[in-house]
C-alpha cells in the first residue's frame, strides 16, 4: 500500500504573497508549498478540497472513492463541483454541506469500519470542531488523527502500536482554540508527548499552516531532535505535497 499525501496544508495557510520569507512560503514551491490536506491510497482519497482535482491530475491519480474526515473548507471543498464519486461521510459532514451538489451519498458514523477495494477503514471520532465533527481512521497498520484538538484516551487506543500515524501540524508549541472554542487543534509538542511509549514507529505531521510555516527541512530536523530530548521511540516526518510512504 502506498500512502500519497496530495496536500499538506489547512485553512490557515498564508495565501498572501509577502516580504517575509516564512509567511511567503506557501509561494516558494518545493517541500514548502502546500495545497489543501488531501491523503491517497489505493483508489482513496480522504478529502477532497478545492485543488485536489489539480493535485490528481498533476500525480496521475484517479479516485474511485471519497472519505472525508469532516466538512471544513480545506477538507472539502472540491465538492462544490458536481462528481460522480461516491462521497463517505458522517451525516453531520453532509449537513453542513448541504448547498454542495453531492449526489451520490454513503453515510458512514464514527465508529463504523468501511470496506474500499480490499481495504478496512476503521473510524473513529477525534474532537476537533463542535460544529463540523471530525473522524479519524485505522487501516492496517496506519491510523490517521487528522485535525485533532486532542489527543484523548480513544485516539492513544487507536494509535497505539501502529507503525505509522498521521496527525495534526497547524501548530508547533501552543493549543490553537477558535472564538467561543468552537474549533481547536492541539499544538504538535503536545502531541509528541503524549504519543511518546506508545509503540509507534513513525509520527507525520500534516495539515501545516502559518503557525507551522518553518523551513520544511529545519523543522523536521528540530522536531526529530526534541523526540531524542523526551526519549520518544519514533521517527518524526512533516508531510509536504507529493510525498510517498510505502507501507
Amino acid at each position: 500500500m502506498k500512502l500519497t499525501f496530495l496536500g499538506t496544508g489547512n485553512l490557515d495557510r498564508s495565501t498572501e504573497k509577502s516580504d517575509d520569507p516564512i509567511t511567503n512560503a506557501y509561494h516558494k514551491g518545493g517541500k514548502d508549498h502546500r495545497a489543501f490536506n488531501c491523503l491517497f491510497l489505493n483508489g482513496v482519497c480522504v478529502d477532497y478540497p478545492e485543488d485536489a482535482p489539480e493535485q490528481l491530475e498533476k500525480y496521475k491519480l484517479k479516485p474511485r472513492a471519497i472519505i472525508l474526515t469532516h466538512g471544513h473548507y480545506d477538507h472539502a471543498s472540491g465538492l462544490k463541483k458536481p462528481t460522480t464519486i461516491p462521497v463517505y461521510a458522517q451525516q453531520t459532514t453532509f449537513d453542513l454541506l448541504s448547498s454542495y451538489p453531492i449526489t451520490h451519498k454513503r453515510i458512514v458514523r464514527a465508529g463504523q469500519g468501511i470496506l474500499l477495494y480490499g481495504i478496512k477503514y476503521f473510524t473513529f471520532p477525534v474532537k476537533h470542531s463542535f460544529t463540523s465533527p471530525s473522524m479519524g481512521m485505522k487501516f492496517g497498520k496506519v491510523t490517521l488523527v487528522g485535525d485533532c484538538g486532542e489527543v484523548d484516551p480513544m485516539v492513544i487506543l487507536k494509535t497505539t502500536g501502529q507503525r505509522i500515524v498521521i496527525t495534526d501540524g497547524a501548530s508547533l508549541s501552543k493549543k490553537i482554540v477558535s472564538d467561543k472554542g468552537i474549533e481547536q487543534h492541539e499544538s504538535i509538542l503536545e502531541q509528541m508527548n503524549k504519543f511518546k511509549s506508545k509503540g509507534i514507529k513513525h509520527l507525520v505531521f500534516t495539515g501545516m499552516g502559518v503557525r507551522t510555516l518553518y523551513p520544511h527541512e529545519k523543522l523536521e530536523i528540530a522536531l526529530n531532535q526534541y523526540a531524542d530530548k523526551i526519549n520518544a521511540d519514533y521517527q518524526v516526518s512533516v508531510a509536504f505535497d507529493g510525498m510517498e510512504i510505502n507501507v
